[in-house]
């Protein structure tokens, strides 16, 4: 006779997998997101075209749910979405250091005729 498996499975949401991933998506989604929302309000008060403040807006934004994405695929889907983190990450980082030192540029080192207006 074969001997059956009587233990019940855990449902899917108790899973050790499923908890992590939830924890870490909660991190990403508002912490890293509360800092994007002041970068952001940064980005529109530089001194570049509407397209570019549009564009470094969004694009933490972005890089933040393709990071969440990566690990949702990566742990249930394949190992092989690990690196979706490096456009991921890339996009906030850059967006982050080029918002930063723009801003710090525009600040103290640009200089602007304004005594001709």
């Amino acid at each position: 006779p074969v001997a059956q498996n009587t233990a019940k499975a855990s449902p899917f949401y108790k899973t050790d997998q499923f908890v992590w991933t939830l924890k870490w998506t909660h991190i990403h989604l508002f912490g890293m997101n509360m800092i994007f929302i002041f970068i952001g309000g940064i980005a529109v008060f530089l001194d570049v075209g509407v397209k570019w403040r549009t564009l470094l807006v969004v694009l933490p934004f972005a890089g933040v749910l393709i990071d969440i994405a990566a690990m949702w695929l990566k742990g249930y889907v394949s190992p092989a979405f690990f690196w979706l983190h490096i456009p991921g990450g890339g996009l906030f980082g850059f967006t982050f250091f080029f918002v930063s030192g723009r801003a710090l540029w525009e600040m103290w080192w640009r200089r602007k005729n304004y005594a001709a207006t």
